[in-house]
């Protein structure tokens, strides 16, 4: 996001940037999707710590029974709606559409795994050309991922889909087996309505889609001669942010910059 919607930024932890909203000026709006599970309790309790920490109140006393929460900004204060026509309606295409007046407003939508790829298709279609400003999938943990969280810290573009290789690989049909499936799997989602699309594939690297190319960049140097590897890649788009490119600048700056030292696998 610009600056002027409140900066939204990637940092570790998946909803840690909800901190943000304390520093923000304009009203940000989020829409999240979180499954009713381990993962997605914790997730909601993350939610839950970070509103209180930047004194945005959640309402929320206790955990949703529905498979899926909506959050909204409300002049100042995150509002909790729990979706009331049941667990599994947010994963129906049609009760989306019918929802669409309110996801239209998101300015990010925070989506998980839980989503299928038609569903993923219909919101893309409800907020390609409304007011949203960045799609954010629950990535997977990793050294890398929270490295180049901390290095890129990034505001993303319209629209930036950063995603886990491993959940959406799977959602799309195609799991994440080696370099090239990588690289597909970022295009698809390029092709869904994306603009700039990162896909990370925990340990390996991670695949980078624009409307120019599609490459895959290790996670660590293939060799010692070529030393480009993602830590650097994060770095160099965190240094191309610093002197005011935007994230979807950076991200086309600092690969055309080292085209001789990244995999190329398209």
């Amino acid at each position: 996001m610009s600056g002027d919607n409140g900066g939204w930024h990637l940092v570790r932890g998946a909803f840690y940037p909800l901190k943000r909203l304390a520093e923000a000026d304009a009203r940000v709006s989020l829409i999240t999707a979180v499954s009713r599970d381990e993962y997605g309790d914790r997730a909601l309790e993350n939610v839950q710590r970070a509103g209180a920490n930047c004194q945005h109140s959640l309402r929320t006393s206790k955990l949703p029974t529905a498979k899926t929460i909506i959050l909204e900004d409300a002049v100042g204060s995150l509002k909790r709606y729990v979706v009331e026509r049941g667990a599994m309606q947010l994963l129906d295409p049609e009760y989306i559409l019918a929802r669409q007046h309110v996801i239209a407003r998101a300015s990010v939508l925070l989506l998980d795994a839980s989503l299928n790829a038609d569903v993923l298709r219909t919101l893309l279609s409800i907020v390609k050309h409304a007011n949203l400003q960045a799609i954010l999938f629950l990535p997977e943990e990793g050294e890398c991922v929270a490295t180049l969280r901390n290095q890129v810290a990034a505001d993303l573009d319209k629209i930036a889909i950063v995603a886990a290789a491993k959940d959406v690989g799977t959602q799309l049909k195609e799991p994440v087996q080696d370099t090239e499936s990588c690289v597909r799997t970022a295009v698809k989602l390029l092709e869904a309505g994306g603009d700039t699309v990162l896909v990370w594939w925990k340990g390996q690297g991670a695949a980078v889609a624009t409307s120019e190319s599609a490459i895959f960049i290790p996670q660590l140097p293939v060799q010692e001669d070529l030393p480009y590897d993602l830590y650097s890649f994060g770095a160099a788009v965190a240094e191309a942010r610093g002197r005011g490119f935007s994230w979807r600048q950076a991200v086309r700056k600092s690969l055309s910059a080292h085209p001789g030292r990244i995999v190329k696998t398209s």
